[in-house]
């Protein structure tokens, strides 16, 4: 107990023109063994930009919280931060970390004054968000409370308080209990770049621990009522990663590099190889749809597309001593498996998560090591709904394989030979249905092949068209959120849909249409349910536009 001295040092990493003000206050927050104190306990802080130190006097012995935000002349807010101080009486520092004991002396162990932070929690990736949309980032406590223990959870908007912690409490998919949301906001976001603390306080000791994420804006270009929401860079695959322990290569190498391939999963992993150094593969954590509290958050039910990337972790693929960079991803529905390959290689990469996305061992597989020894230039992969199965799609020899996964990693089944008519194939895609038949498009061929296996893996039909009708050099595949259908790409500027109600039954087209002026030359489709919910959007990236259809019950678009 007693009072003692506060006297800090202010860094700015920019210069503020005549007229700026370092604006907030100190808050005193108690004495860990004693009475929280009563009512406000706050001082105002306002002194000019260009003041460097900050002097308090007699202040009593506790925690302190003190935030400070940045502003110009007129108001513009460019920064601000959020630290924790601790005053023991009988204490003194200079600023430079040395502390000189006085008298009397107080034994910083003692159980009833814990010192020490609380873990730092994690904290969104960085990345870019529209400048029409309010950031969302999230953030996960690594502390777990004792028993009695209350927490407090708030964030805050560079250097201002923001709001409490909106907790996420069902539907987390990979996300852990313990994470909280930014809280949600309408109309687009007022400033340019926003540095995110979050900051969790115990009631009881008083410790307190935070982390912290800088975004930034970007310039919206919105079209018929659709816009980007986030961007994502090599940024993304630096600082803390709830896969810390994962290896060697759990750091971002802080440069780019191109992005080879990119899988997700519905229960929100997504997996990047790339992003920022040639063989690396990268894993995050999507909470799009969890629920949230709705005490803290009236009115929101669960999280948008708004919601920024936990980074889970970075690895790299290692296949007989090397390491290897794969342009082919496939992620099992429940995001419990990684496979990755290259299309001109013969083998297969294979990763095994836990229950959070969190990496757990992997396995290869290639020829003289559980594949056939004709297996080769690995055009596609894909899992079985229930991630029991792997299929490969190989095109030296224009076949198809199957992999069994179990525990010990993969092992090779079945195959079958496509035999196309051209001489010089390319297989496009492949992809499983809702009733669990396998589609692969053959670009020369004009042709898609279906698929099923029951004893044996055997081809049941082939749908061939030409430039006048049927699939025209098909490529990529999307399967339908709704009914037993998938979409395809076909020469670059047109979707046909081919569906059944019986899975006994043949699949025939359903629709076509062509895709409108700057669209045309798509190189990819994906089909997802809609964010209005009562129907499925269409997705088609090609030539300088990403257009989105939303799709009726006839497999027509509504709208573009």
């Amino acid at each position: 107990e007693g009072s003692g001295d506060l006297s800090l040092a202010i860094e700015k990493n920019l210069e503020v023109p005549a007229g700026g003000r370092i604006a907030g206050s100190l808050s005193y927050k108690g004495l860990p063994g004693k009475p929280a104190p009563q009512g406000s306990t706050a001082l105002p802080i306002d002194i000019p930009a260009e003041q460097a130190t900050l002097a308090f006097e007699s202040l009593a012995a506790g925690h302190y919280s003190i935030n400070l935000k940045l502003s110009s002349s007129d108001g513009i807010v460019s920064g601000g931060c959020v630290e924790t101080i601790l005053v023991v009486a009988g204490f003194m520092t200079s600023g430079s970390c040395t502390i000189e004991m006085g008298m009397p002396v107080v034994d910083l162990s003692a159980v009833l004054y814990p010192a020490s932070a609380l873990p730092a929690p994690i904290v969104s990736v960085e990345h870019s968000f529209s400048e029409n949309v309010q950031p969302l980032p999230l953030a996960i406590s690594r502390y777990q409370p004792e028993a009695g223990e209350t927490m407090l959870r708030r964030w805050y908007s560079n250097g201002e308080e923001s709001g409490p912690g909106v907790e996420i409490v069902g539907n987390s998919g990979l996300l852990p209990a313990g994470t909280f949301a930014y809280p949600r906001a309408t109309g687009p976001s007022p400033v340019s770049v926003l540095r995110a603390d979050f900051v969790e306080e115990s009631q009881q000791s008083f410790r307190s621990g935070s982390a912290s994420v800088t975004l930034d804006a970007g310039r919206a270009c919105e079209d018929s009522g659709f816009s980007w929401r986030a961007s994502y860079n090599y940024a993304a695959a630096m600082g803390p990663s709830l896969g810390e322990t994962t290896g060697a290569f759990t750091n971002g190498t802080g440069s780019a590099s191109a992005v080879k391939a990119v899988a997700t999963s519905p229960s929100g992993l997504i997996a990047i190889s790339g992003f920022d150094e040639e063989g690396a593969l990268h894993a995050f954590a999507a909470g799009y749809g969890a629920e949230l509290d709705p005490i803290a958050s009236p009115g929101a039910a669960c999280l948008s597309i708004d919601a920024s990337w936990i980074r889970l972790w970075r690895n790299k693929m290692r296949v007989n001593n090397d390491y290897k960079n794969a342009d082919r991803l496939a992620v099992s529905n429940d995001g419990r498996i990684v496979a990755a390959s290259n299309s001109v290689s013969n083998w297969i990469w294979l990763a095994r998560l836990d229950e959070g996305g969190l990496f757990l061992e992997t396995f290869v597989a290639m020829p003289g090591n559980g594949a056939p020894a004709d297996m080769d230039s690995i055009r596609g992969l894909c899992f079985s709904a229930d991630g029991g199965k792997l299929y490969a799609a190989a095109n030296a020899n224009k076949s198809i394989y199957t992999f069994v996964v179990d525990g010990s990693g993969l092992h090779f089944t079945a195959s079958c030979g496509l035999n196309p008519p051209t001489t010089s194939p390319m297989l496009q895609d492949i992809e499983v249905t809702r009733s669990g038949s396998i589609v692969v498009s053959v670009k020369e061929a004009s042709s898609i092949y279906v698929l099923d296996e029951g004893s044996e893996l055997l081809l049941t039909s082939t749908i061939a068209g030409d430039s006048v009708c049927g699939p025209y050099h098909p490529t990529s595949i999307a399967v339908s959120e709704e009914g037993d259908a998938f979409y395809v790409l076909c020469d670059e500027d047109e979707i046909l849909c081919f569906s059944r109600t019986d899975p006994s039954s043949p699949y025939t087209q359903s629709s076509s249409f062509s895709l409108p002026y700057g669209v045309d030359g798509a190189k990819c489709i994906a089909a997802g349910p809609s964010p209005e919910g009562g129907g499925e959007i269409l997705a088609v990236a090609g030539g300088d536009s990403l257009a989105f259809f939303d799709m009726a019950a006839d497999r027509m678009p509504l709208n573009t």
